[in-house]
């Protein structure tokens, strides 16, 4: 166990020290199978996401806790480079801990702290809606879910913790230590420390209790988020008349022959960017570089509705088959009714039920 956990120290100290490397599009090393250069997180980042998704279920505590840390880095740091591998890790294993009865309140209690800290970032949080909630590539509505599941958690009450319980948190977190979330390994590979001033172990949150601590957090995460929309809206609203206008990227737009006018993977550019991104980190991250105009709010909303709208269809075919298909050329999801554009549709859609698309090509 020492061992795992001074790898993993090891990651996140990596993580937090050279951010930058990682994400610069001209550091590469050379591909095992050619001659050509890999970028370095293209080569580095299936290990990542492979430490990530064996130890972020860890029962553990201070495995858990390295864990939901070096994720932290990562939505930090390199959320446009590994946009989808982020969706399939919210999506597959941290929201489900908090919606899940059984996880720890401990658990739950971190990945708040890291979610606290993403809605205290305007920018950040902004993306989290565009690229998600408005990107029909994207199967779920993070931004949507995730706001969900923080109020839900806001207003339950939870049983009191077991002695067993109370002694093994005690335990996970009773090696504190002064300092903030800087790089250094602490000697006794203490966690109480990593998630600094705004972390679960912050100072304000001493002497609660922890399911009061927990729907406390449940609170901040919402009213985070509230000052960064404002602060987002005020920034892009509030300038100059002559000054040059700082602008969302518009919608992208997709060239397949089965979905038209289909929106595509979002980007935002905000007064102070966390990351820079290039044309270049763009393309090899698969993300497209969409034009950039004006904001435009209705914009976005028509590309959520039409996203709604399409999780629509694909819940009618998963029930229904010929039900769907005639509710998706309706709205205009399929070109028309010809058996190349629907085989098409039924080709390029993740969320679409194999069992469903089989039943519907049996039937002819």
């Amino acid at each position: 166990m020492r061992t795992k956990l001074l790898s993993l120290h090891l990651v996140l100290t990596v993580l937090k020290s050279h951010s930058d490397l990682f994400i610069n599009p001209l550091v590469s090393i050379p591909s095992n199978t050619s001659l050509e250069m890999t970028p370095f997180l293209q080569a580095t980042k299936q290990y990542l996401c492979l430490s990530l998704s064996r130890n972020a279920v860890s029962p553990v505590t201070p495995v858990f806790e390295l864990s939901v840390e070096i994720f932290w880095c990562m939505l930090k740091s390199m959320r446009a480079q590994m946009k989808k591998e982020i969706e399939v890790l919210l999506n597959e294993i941290f929201i489900p801990i908090l919606e899940m009865r059984h996880s720890t309140l401990r658990q739950k209690s971190l990945i708040l702290g890291v979610f606290i800290r993403l809605c205290q970032d305007p920018q950040a949080l902004v993306e989290i809606y565009i690229n998600y909630d408005c990107d029909r590539a994207a199967l779920d509505n993070i931004y949507e879910k995730l706001m969900n599941i923080v109020s839900k958690i806001g207003q339950t009450h939870f049983a009191p913790l077991s002695k067993e319980e109370l002694a093994a948190q005690q335990g996970g977190t009773g090696s504190k230590q002064a300092g903030g979330a800087g790089p250094a390994i602490p000697p006794s590979l203490s966690t109480a420390a990593l998630g600094g001033k705004d972390g679960a172990d912050a100072p304000h949150y001493a002497g609660m209790a922890p399911e009061v601590k927990l729907r406390r957090q449940s609170l901040e995460c919402l009213v985070a988020a509230l000052k960064s929309l404002v602060a987002w809206s005020t920034s892009t609203s509030a300038r100059h008349p002559d000054e040059p206008r700082q602008s969302i990227d518009g919608l992208g737009r997709q060239q397949e022959g089965s979905v038209a006018g289909s929106t595509s993977n979002l980007e935002i550019s905000a007064p102070t960017p966390t990351w820079p991104m290039d044309h270049s980190a763009r393309a090899s991250s698969g993300l497209n570089t969409p034009d950039v105009g004006d904001d435009d709010v209705e914009k976005f909303e028509s590309a959520k509705q039409r996203k709604n709208t399409l999780a629509e269809g694909i819940k009618q075919f998963n029930f229904k088959p010929k039900r769907g298909i005639a509710y998706l050329l309706e709205h205009g999801f399929i070109r028309s009714n010809s058996p190349g554009d629907i085989a098409r549709f039924l080709l390029s859609n993740d969320g679409l039920s194999k069992a469903m698309i089989g039943e519907y090509l049996g039937e002819g």
